[in-house]
């Protein structure tokens, strides 16, 4: 596919610029900062792009701390340093850490809303509600992120009343096919990934530029699955921002309200995949529900800007997911205050 073959010719480009990496100096982002926290709000919606379906709805709430030496009881909760101390992210050496607590809720339709009846040949409506708890442990280079999300689908996630909200809010049709959605069932997913700064301008430039390969894997009945990212950006400051770097950054807390000087960057990139279960499509793992066959592919692209105002920082982002032949677009904004 187009994307894919976009994405090699990055990932080649970025072997030939490695050796930039090499020569920076791995250590501390933030070696005389005091630890801090800062809050983020996300709104996501394919109003943006002009469709109604498929993913159509996502409202999140993240809260994060950090940067600390190291994770202590001081800064986790008991039941959550316990598991931290059982893994990686606890010993990987030379690195800062923090540590975000997210809270979401998601909706997935068919492509047709108005229609009451069961689409068999559509994937079912369904709603998300959870929670994510995600560690970080970050160099000038190298980035390790480690999450555990739990929640629930079906009625209990709220979903059909909060998208009949929103679209009476934003004048949308009104969805008739909730009494279709997935049966109430509590899900999980757990998921790691590794990013590397491979490629970075000179930082006494202007405008500077990176590129940062990323690679993911998840376990859940929410989804499993693995993928590859690249991401390119320009702009001020990257080496301070590129932890929390991605797709999406807009689902996680902006670093750039962590700073004090003006910074900004945009950004371009791609992620091909395979998908092995995805609950939005396939249906409730453990109760009989509708479901449409998956397709184990799956590529993403996304493009878009953060920028910082004082101790706030915003990101507006444009993206689009494609699986089983369809493209699936969405647009964004978040905003993220330090206090």
């Amino acid at each position: 596919m187009m994307l894919a073959s976009q994405l090699m010719f990055v990932l080649l480009m970025s072997a030939t610029q490695a050796n930039a990496s090499d020569s920076e100096s791995e250590g501390e982002l933030f070696p005389d900062t005091e630890p801090g926290q800062a809050w983020t709000l996300t709104f996501e919606n394919d109003i943006f792009a002009g469709t109604d379906g498929g993913y159509t709805n996502g409202i999140g709430f993240s809260v994060a701390h950090g940067p600390y030496e190291s994770f202590t009881e001081n800064n986790l909760p008991g039941w959550l340093l316990y598991l931290t101390n059982k893994t990686y992210m606890a010993t990987l050496p030379d690195r800062q850490r923090a540590v975000a607590y997210s809270y979401s809720q998601s909706m997935h339709t068919p492509t047709d809303i108005t229609v009451t009846e069961l689409q068999l040949d559509e994937p079912p409506y369904a709603g998300f509600l959870g929670a994510r708890a995600m560690l970080y442990a970050f160099d000038k280079i190298h980035s390790d992120q480690l999450s555990l999300t739990v929640g629930v689908v079906g009625e209990l996630s709220l979903a059909e009343p909060s998208q009949r909200f929103i679209h009476r809010i934003t004048g949308s049709e009104e969805p008739k096919g909730w009494d279709n959605q997935l049966g109430n069932e509590l899900v999980f997913l757990i998921a790691a990934s590794h990013g590397e700064r491979v490629f970075a301008s000179s930082s006494e430039r202007a405008l500077e530029s990176d590129l940062i390969l990323r690679g993911t894997a998840g376990v859940g009945t929410i989804q499993s699955g693995a993928s590859v990212s690249a991401v390119f950006r320009v702009g001020n400051l990257l080496e301070l921002s590129h932890a929390t770097a991605s797709l999406l950054p807009d689902r996680q807390v902006n670093n750039l309200a962590f700073l004090n000087d003006s910074a900004w960057y945009a950004f371009v990139g791609g992620e091909v995949g395979v998908v092995v279960n995805d609950i939005f499509i396939n249906g409730n793992t453990f109760r009989d529900s509708h479901s449409v066959p998956l397709d184990h592919s799956r590529s993403m692209m996304s493009a878009g800007v953060s920028w910082n105002m004082g101790t706030f920082a915003f990101t507006l982002l444009y993206a689009e997911t494609k699986g089983g032949g369809e493209v699936d677009p969405f647009g964004s904004f978040s905003i993220t205050h330090q206090y």
